[in-house]
């Protein structure tokens, strides 16, 4: 498969500018910031501090309960309804979240 220069190799595009945030994780589920921004079609997540819980689904996680995020690991939203859908708790300790919304999502067959 051929590689764009304008994909990451995780196949999503460019970053859109100034749409970065970054996100406290608690003892409370929290979803992504409601400022996404509009042309956003993926996004792009770092865990950051400690591990965290989460679902992409609207389903509610809990500090047992949901996918793991290690530290360092990137979470990769390929979907609008992915990134409305995201919900987070911290698993033991509060962790932070680095998001950056991407234009376009994952392509297939370049």
């Amino acid at each position: 498969m051929k590689q764009s220069p304008f994909y990451g190799s995780d196949g999503l595009g460019p970053a859109i500018p100034s749409a970065s945030v970054t996100l406290a994780v608690s003892t409370t589920e929290v979803a992504l910031p409601a400022t996404i921004p509009p042309a956003a079609k993926g996004a792009r997540i770092t865990v950051h501090s400690n591990r965290v819980r989460f679902f992409y689904d609207l389903t509610a996680p809990t500090a047992s309960l949901g996918h793991v995020g290690v530290v360092d690991q990137v979470i990769i939203l390929e979907t609008r309804l992915e990134v409305t859908g995201f919900l987070a708790i911290r698993e033991s300790a509060d962790a932070a979240l680095c998001i950056s919304y991407h234009f376009s999502p994952k392509r297939t067959g370049e």
